[in-house]
C-alpha cells in the first residue's frame, strides 16, 4: 500500500516532545497524528495532499453526543479525503460530508473515521464530526481535509509550525485551550503572500487569547478577530507569531482572520484559541 507523501506519522509524532505550557495542547498533536496515520491506512491516496488557500486542519472539544460542523468549498470533478480522529478517550467518532443533497458518512465503531468523496458539482459542503461515544468529560477531536493533487511534501513544515506554536504556549502562563463545546478552537491552512483565511464561530462573554504561528517560509503572519466589519482586536506586527488578547462582551459571532502578509511560497499558518485557566 502506498503512503501519503503529504505527511508521515513518524514526523508528526516528533512534536510530542515539544514543551507545552497549556497541557491540553498535547491532544492537538495526538489527534492530528492519529488522523494522519489513518489517512495513510485508508487506501491508495498517495496523490492527495493539503489544499491551498483554505483551512484544512481543524479541531475542537466535544462531549459525548455533541458534534462540530465546518463548511468548505468542493470543486466539480475533484476528489477529497477527509479524515477525523479523537483523543485516547474517544471510543467512537463519526464523520459525514454532505453537499446539501447527498451525504457520505463513516459510522464505524472507531475513533478514526474517514470519508472519500468526489464532487459532482462545485458546492459548499458541510463536514459533520460527532463524538458518538467518549469519556464523561470533553474530548478533543479534529479532522484534516486532503484533496486530489493537493500540496505534497508539506508535512515537515506543518510539524514545525505545530511545534513552534506549542513552544509559544509554554511562555503564556495561566491559559488553556478554549473548551467551548462544539466550537472550533484549532485551525490551520496552507496559503501564500496576500492570502487570507477566515472562520466564524461563537464567542461567549469573557477573555480570550488567539495565538498564531507561521512555518519557516512565513515572514509575516497577521491575526485579527472581527464581529462583522467591526475589528475587535488584531496583531499586525512584522513577525510570524501573532498573538491577540481581547475581552468579549455578551455573545459574539466572531470571525478569526489569518493573513499571510509575507512568505516565500505557500506557508502553513495556524491559530489556536485560548482562555484563562
Amino acid at each position: 500500500m502506498k503512503k501519503l507523501g503529504w505527511m508521515t506519522a513518524a514526523a508528526m509524532s516528533l512534536a510530542l516532545t515539544a514543551p507545552v505550557g497549556a497541557a491540553e495542547a498535547k491532544y492537538v498533536i495526538e489527534c492530528v497524528t492519529r488522523a494522519v496515520e489513518q489517512a495513510n491506512a485508508a487506501g491508495d491516496y498517495s496523490g492527495y495532499g493539503a489544499a491551498t488557500n483554505s483551512f484544512c486542519v481543524l479541531g475542537g472539544w466535544l462531549a459525548t453526543g455533541e458534534q462540530l460542523q465546518y463548511s468548505f468549498s468542493m470543486t466539480k470533478g475533484k476528489s477529497y479525503l477527509i479524515v477525523g480522529a479523537g483523543d485516547g478517550d474517544v471510543k467512537d467518532l463519526d464523520l459525514s460530508v454532505s453537499d446539501g443533497t447527498d451525504a457520505v458518512e463513516d459510522t464505524e465503531d472507531d475513533n478514526t473515521p474517514w470519508v472519500h468523496v468526489k464532487a459532482e458539482r462545485t458546492v459548499q459542503a458541510t463536514i459533520t464530526m460527532k463524538n458518538f461515544a467518549g469519556s464523561d468529560e470533553l474530548d478533543f477531536c479534529c479532522f484534516v481535509i486532503l484533496e486530489e493533487g493537493g500540496a505534497d511534501g508539506s508535512g515537515k513544515a506543518l510539524v514545525s509550525a505545530v511545534t513552534g506554536l506549542a513552544k509559544e504556549l509554554a511562555d503564556v502562563e495561566g491559559v488553556g485551550l478554549d473548551k467551548t463545546p462544539g466550537a472550533i478552537c484549532f485551525m490551520g491552512g496552507l496559503f501564500g503572500t496576500g492570502g487570507e483565511l477566515g472562520i466564524t464561530r461563537t464567542f461567549t462573554e469573557g477573555a480570550y487569547g488567539l495565538a498564531g504561528w507561521g512555518d519557516k517560509k512565513c515572514q509575516d503572519l497577521d491575526l485579527a478577530l472581527y464581529e462583522g466589519k467591526r475589528k475587535i482586536a488584531e496583531d499586525t506586527e512584522d513577525d510570524a507569531q501573532p498573538f491577540v488578547e481581547c475581552e468579549v462582551e455578551g455573545e459574539v459571532r466572531g470571525t478569526i482572520q489569518l493573513k499571510m502578509h509575507a512568505s516565500s511560497g505557500n506557508s502553513w499558518g495556524l491559530c489556536i484559541v485560548l482562555t484563562p485557566e
